[in-house]
């Protein structure tokens, strides 16, 4: 595989050429030699925003089908986001935060389950969605991936993948401004909690190998974040459901709770744990497989 040209693509530093020889080209290995015959593997990462999962995901996707040889699909838990107008009739139904896309219960798990069985099946062909963020809508179906073969990896990643619920009691107490002035009662943090128990965690139970990009703290993520919207605005400039810095710094808010939760729990449920630093260096392994 060329490394350069997947820097080239990303526009990565050596830093992460680095990492890519020292941990991820390792990893890809593994995975590759995790693979049995006629059984598909199904891979998940989890990382806060902006901690570099999707980038892992593309590695490894395109190592390991240039010298694994195997059919690989990556995509995001973002990828299978409802529409505005599923989660304008969530929040109407169930709580306004629920307009805001993020957490648990603002995804079509069902589609995604759906994608898992397929590929636990060897079905083909097979379409995998794609969200626009920039329009804050689900792709139209000719953007999906497509693939004509059944799939060897199927290989997801997402902010709260494989993260469990939690505790009655650690939902009791507002965790930032956004549930002291919007949730107070706490109704919206409660079905999110539910969703994650009921529907998201019998779909990451069926993860073969689960990896974690482990940020340093919640406190990395606004810079993380910011610097995600940056490259977005680059991409297709200022639009209605791009932000700025004090609007990325509320729209985080959403994800705190969970992502502190999986911080906390996370690192003792998976296999593979790359610890971060704030500059996203590695600055430990934990290897599990």
């Amino acid at each position: 595989m060329d490394t350069a040209v997947f820097l080239s693509r990303h526009g990565l530093t050596q830093q992460y050429a680095r990492q890519i020889n020292d941990y991820f080209t390792p990893l890809a290995q593994q995975l590759i030699a995790a693979k049995k015959p006629e059984q598909p593997l199904v891979v998940t990462i989890n990382g806060a925003q902006g901690s570099g999962k999707s980038t892992l995901a593309d590695y490894l996707a395109c190592y390991l089908r240039e010298e694994g040889g195997l059919n690989v699909c990556a995509c995001s838990l973002d990828d299978f986001y409802y529409s505005q107008a599923q989660r304008n009739e969530l929040a109407q139904r169930v709580h306004p935060l629920l307009a805001t896309r993020g957490v648990p219960g603002t995804h079509d798990i069902a589609r995604l389950q759906r994608l898992v069985d397929e590929v636990r099946q060897g079905q083909a062909p097979l379409s995998v969605p794609r969200f626009d963020k920039a329009m804050d809508e689900p792709c139209a179906s000719s953007d999906w991936q497509q693939f004509t073969q059944p799939l060897d990896v199927l290989i997801v990643e997402g902010w709260c993948v494989g993260t469990p619920p939690q505790s009655e009691e650690a939902l009791r107490v507002p965790i930032n401004q956004l549930e002291q002035e919007h949730d107070a009662d706490g109704r919206w943090r409660r079905y999110v909690n539910t969703r994650l128990e009921q529907d998201y965690q019998p779909l990451f139970a069926q993860a073969d190998i689960g990896i974690m990009l482990k940020a340093p703290s919640f406190d990395a993520v606004l810079a993380w974040r910011w610097q995600q919207e940056k490259k977005l605005i680059a991409r297709v400039g200022h639009t209605s459901h791009t932000m700025n810095k004090a609007q990325v710094a509320d729209f985080i808010g959403y994800f705190e709770r969970l992502t502190r939760h999986a911080l906390s729990q996370l690192p003792h449920r998976t296999q593979v744990v790359l610890e971060l630093d704030v500059e996203r260096r590695i600055t430990a392994y934990h290897n599990a497989l």
